[in-house]
């Protein structure tokens, strides 16, 4: 709560701020540099600030105003980035070689209760912190013009330096959120007590975020995350690691799209707009924007996505691409290298895991951030479906709807369709393929709710490119 709330420098700082040498509760605290000892700030080499607020005009983290430091209550902005070293005891003057050692951050106060409604900007990111002592099911908040996916910092994840990097969470309509990279256990839609998050607008006008002490939660657990595999919901999940001298891959980035056919082929609201991390980072390219998750329509034809990748180093890497469930829509797909040129395209594995290696080296050609692209073609000419029998017959109160095909490959859904009159027909009910191996396939369906009178059923039978092929009735 902000009635009564201690300074930065008090509570982080365990009271010590100004001389980096004062450690008078080993365990606790930390060290906060970016300014002079008289505003509250420990000492270091170059001086850089280890405590940043997000400016909501540049779009960028920035360190907090140097005068008065960290002498200002800890509730003057919403949230703040940290960079813990470990307690006190550890000598700045060592930089980047001092010991790592464990630390407690304390804050005392007034414990915040009661619902809250945070304003969310209308354009650019806004930063939330979450306002309890307590866990917070993000997706139990009442969000007005706010999109239902946020950006987290997931501290484990290698980055750049080694200390973290953006991980972009997403609602999906199936019932759980879709992320762009193999996050730590910790990085879920349970904001834990004393993180913040960052989210965008829906609409481009300002909007709200309620809280209410209901959305309190003790969860935390990522099975929330556990993929489905049906032909509903397919993904292809793109993770960018970083090899060093020694052979160690380190995931720096990461992007995911999802194929639905409830989803639109234009950039919109159900797409995440990418993050930059502070060293390497990838993107899709669509519509001359970054994205850093896309939902796309189920592929059923030629279709490509684009890779933008920046600030590569003279390095290896591997991109690693897992496609969950691809192999069932008749297309395949190679992963096109610009650089290497086209004898070195490599065939995705549509159901599984592929990597590709490559070294960033002098030639510009060899960064450039249109490198790679992934183009999806069809495998096969599908043939058209051959019904051998449809028929409907009395099974005690109830219809009993029969049918019968020859060759059933590459078929999506059967589409059963009910008449009073042979003229207008109406969907009653949807079965999804169960073989597609081109064998013969038997499937029955029966009309439990039938009311008087004359009753006409035909199946539309629609293959993964969309083809519709209709029965007799």
């Amino acid at each position: 709560s902000s009635v009564g709330a201690p300074t930065i420098n008090a509570s982080w700082q365990e009271g010590q701020g100004g001389n980096s040498t004062s450690n008078l509760n080993p365990g606790f605290g930390v060290q906060i540099t970016g300014g002079g000892i008289s505003n509250g700030f420990d000492q270091s080499i170059n001086g850089k600030p280890s405590i940043k607020i997000y400016n909501t005009i540049t779009n960028k983290l920035e360190g907090i105003p140097e005068s008065p430091g960290t002498n200002i209550p800890i509730t003057s902005y919403p949230a703040y980035f940290l960079f813990i070293r470990g307690d006190r005891s550890t000598n700045l003057l060592q930089g980047t070689s001092a010991a790592l050692t464990p630390t407690i951050l304390r804050i005392k106060g007034q414990i915040f209760s009661g619902d809250t409604i945070v304003n969310i900007n209308a354009s650019n990111s806004t930063l939330v912190g979450n306002p309890y002592p307590s866990a917070i099911d993000f997706h139990a908040l009442l969000k007005t013009n706010v999109d239902d996916k946020v950006y987290l910092w997931d501290p484990k994840m290698n980055g750049a330096t080694g200390i973290g990097g953006y991980v972009t969470l997403i609602w999906n309509n199936g019932g759980w959120y879709d992320k762009t990279s193999s996050a730590s256990a910790g990085v879920s839609q349970y904001i834990q007590s004393g993180e913040a998050f960052f989210v965008e607008s829906s609409t481009g006008t300002a909007g709200t975020l309620a809280f209410k002490e209901q959305f309190k939660s003790a969860g935390g657990s990522d099975l929330v995350f556990k993929p489905m595999t049906d032909n509903k919901n397919l993904s292809l999940r793109i993770n960018l690691f970083k090899i060093n001298s020694a052979g160690f891959a380190s995931l720096s980035d990461g992007v995911l799209t999802t194929y639905n056919d409830d989803n639109l082929n234009v950039v919109d609201k159900d797409d995440a707009k990418k993050l930059y991390n502070i060293g390497e980072n990838i993107c899709i390219g669509r519509e001359a924007k970054n994205l850093a998750i896309e939902r796309r329509k189920t592929i059923a034809d030629n279709d490509t996505t684009f890779l933008n990748l920046y600030n590569l180093k003279k390095q290896s890497y591997t991109l690693q691409l897992t496609a969950t469930g691809m192999d069932s829509i008749g297309l395949h797909a190679v992963i096109k290298d610009n650089y290497s040129g086209s004898l070195k395209d490599t065939a995705l594995n549509m159901g599984g895991v592929t990597n590709i290696n490559f070294t960033v080296n002098s030639d510009t050609a060899s960064y450039a951030v249109n490198r790679f692209s992934i183009v999806f073609k069809q495998d096969v000419r599908l043939l058209p479906v051959v019904f051998s029998s449809v028929k409907a017959y009395q099974d005690l109160k109830n219809i009993a709807v029969k049918w019968t095909i020859e060759n059933e490959f590459k078929i999506k859904k059967y589409t059963v369709e009910v008449s009073s009159d042979n003229i207008n027909f109406k969907t009653a009910d949807t079965l999804y393929a169960n073989a597609n191996n081109n064998t013969r396939q038997s499937y029955t369906w029966v009309n439990k709710y039938v009311e008087s009178g004359m009753h006409y059923y035909r199946i539309n039978a629609t293959n993964i490119l969309g083809k519709d092929t209709y029965s007799p009735v």
